[in-house]
């Protein structure tokens, strides 16, 4: 069964699901599955922007829809194929820029208006950016590297983070569908290693093994622009014990932000420290190395399987507030290890825990969970409602 969540400003209709309402005007009462590509740091959905089909990657840490264009030269020196004309838009006289992580993936273009649309949903005019030059964020991109052949082509963004994220003169693409009336305020993903699914207005139980825990999204000062939820503390789960260990200096919980940007786990230094220690001190870990693997420097190639890996070494466990409270548990392949599968059939694994000493200043004392609960739950980001839900989600095929 699908579910689909309403609008709280609205009159409500039409009940789909415990708890679960439809708005008045919307006429569609479920929600329209996308299936995604790409891998990791880039889940790709298919748009179509003006007469052009193109792989975008989704990414809710941003808001803005931005496309390689036709005479980007850095766009094709990378590999993109799949430029749009902007011939066929309307050009708004307005420049765009938009930059990513910690500045090291950047784009710059126009504005232009014309009809966009993701597969099952009718095409909307907005507001997007024509991007005539970027750097490291858009090209023809691999996953594992015995999947050459199958390669994935990144063309451009699509941002489905909150409106306040969005770049001067353009438009959110979740808001304008929203606006039009087909969908409540909705979406929910799932990111597997290879692949995943996209909702559109709200998700589908089949996908999920337990109802939904939910969380209020953190919406003060700047987490306005992200979804962030609040979490207590974090426990590395062994065989003989759970240690806890807190979030922040002052065992205060923290916002967390969600980013299906990138698989990362970043936390305060603090904890951080008693993670790396507690993780090492397993005698399983010396499978990957000493203390010192953390730092980065190479990656362990092995013929141990991320199934197998999960198995032997201790999982992390997230506490979240919620009503009740609730844990996201997630796995060491989908928590602080990354990996690859390498030719040969061997595999190559590399921490994807950091510091936030990593991060600018600005950013001291951070918690960023990224995509990383995206693999062992479909989560749903229901923004009418302002809060994020969280349901233990099948395995993920391939």
């Amino acid at each position: 069964m699908a579910h689909s969540i309403g609008w709280v400003a609205l009159a409500l209709l039409a009940c789909t699901g415990p708890g679960e309402r439809v708005g008045v005007g919307v006429e569609r009462s479920e929600p329209v599955a996308i299936p995604l590509g790409g891998c990791s740091w880039y889940h790709t959905a298919v748009l179509q922007v003006g007469g052009t089909s193109m792989h975008v990657s989704v990414d809710t840490g941003s808001a803005t829809l931005a496309v390689s264009a036709l005479g980007c030269v850095t766009c094709e020196e990378d590999g993109v194929t799949e430029l749009y004309d902007p011939e066929s838009g309307t050009d708004q006289e307005q420049s765009a820029s938009g930059s990513y992580g910690n500045g090291g993936h950047t784009w710059e273009g126009e504005v232009f208006r014309d009809h966009v649309n993701l597969a099952g949903i009718s095409p909307i005019e907005v507001d997007f950016a024509a991007v005539s030059e970027q750097n490291n964020q858009f090209a023809a991109r691999t996953c594992d590297a015995d999947r050459v052949a199958n390669q994935t082509m990144v063309s451009g963004i699509l941002g489905l983070a909150p409106d306040e994220s969005l770049v001067g003169g353009t438009d959110s693409y979740m808001s304008a569908i929203v606006a039009e009336g087909s969908f409540p305020d909705a979406f929910a993903m799932q990111l597997c290693h290879s692949g995943g699914t996209l909702w559109i207005g709200g998700y589908d139980e089949s996908y999920t093994t337990a109802p939904m825990d939910f969380s209020p999204m953190v919406v003060e000062d700047e987490y306005s622009r992200h979804y962030s939820v609040e979490v207590t503390s974090i426990q590395v789960v062994q065989d003989t014990a759970n240690v806890v260990i807190s979030v922040s200096d002052h065992e205060e919980s923290l916002p967390a932000l969600l980013d299906s940007g990138g698989p990362y786990l970043l936390v305060p230094d603090v904890a951080y420290q008693t993670i790396v220690a507690t993780i090492s001190a397993d005698p399983s870990f010396a499978m990957l190395g000493g203390s010192e693997w953390w730092a980065g420097n190479q990656d362990t190639n092995t013929e141990v399987s991320p199934e197998e890996i999960d198995a032997i070494l201790p999982h992390i466990l997230v506490d979240v507030v919620g009503s009740p409270p609730f844990q996201l548990s997630l796995a060491p392949s989908e928590s602080y290890l990354g990996w690859s599968h390498d030719p040969g059939g061997s595999y190559s694994y590399w921490p994807m825990l950091y510091s936030d000493t990593v991060m600018p200043e600005q950013y001291a004392n951070f918690l960023g969970l990224g995509n990383l609960p995206m693999a062992s739950y479909v989560v749903l980001h229901d923004r009418a409602n302002a809060r994020i839900g969280f349901a233990p989600a099948r395995d993920c095929a391939g």
